[in-house]
């Protein structure tokens, strides 16, 4: 199986809703199940993040913010689902976003201190832009790019997701 049919199968919708003409509902629930197999321990965390929303009514982020997850009992089987689909999101894009924000504080927090001529200028999903002085951009993005890794101590594998520090020179 090719690697690029994996990443696009997971687009939130069951096999039966994909478009005809990309792909058949039985060849989407192969690709799926190929996944899944491969990558067991995503089904446990998906399994696990639609319990817990089960268990309490709501999804908690990384660092501990909730978000109340309404239909996640409902007996119509489309609300269930979106609910279940937004238990999932709500745990792993809302954790992102404490990832994100508590490193933005972090390098902030340096360039106010040491008085750096730094501008962080946009933030989209996990990637920052700044703006930065010509000489020595490199040594910059290199502080930036370990304090985004060190914003959330977890058992993650270092290194496995490289933070992007994007550079735009003065």
């Amino acid at each position: 199986m090719q690697d690029r049919e994996l990443r696009h199968h997971f687009t939130g919708r069951a096999p039966r809703a994909w478009p005809a003409r990309s792909t058949s509902a039985r060849r989407g629930e192969e690709v799926i199940e190929q996944y899944f197999a491969r990558y067991g321990s995503i089904r446990a965390f998906i399994n696990e993040c639609i319990a817990k929303a089960k268990q309490t009514g709501y999804a908690e982020t990384i660092l501990g913010r909730r978000r109340r997850i309404t239909d996640i009992k409902s007996r119509n089987a489309g609300r269930r689902a979106q609910a279940e689909r937004l238990a999932v999101n709500t745990v792993i894009q809302g954790s992102a976003a404490d990832l994100i924000k508590l490193a933005m504080l972090a390098i902030h927090r340096r360039i106010e201190a040491e008085r750096l001529p730094i501008k962080m200028i946009l933030q989209v999903h996990d990637e920052l832009v700044f703006e930065l002085p010509r000489p020595r951009p490199d040594q910059h993005a290199k502080w930036i790019a370990e304090a985004m890794s060190a914003a959330i101590h977890s058992t993650c594998p270092s290194g496995s997701i490289p933070p992007t520090a994007l550079l735009a020179r003065r």
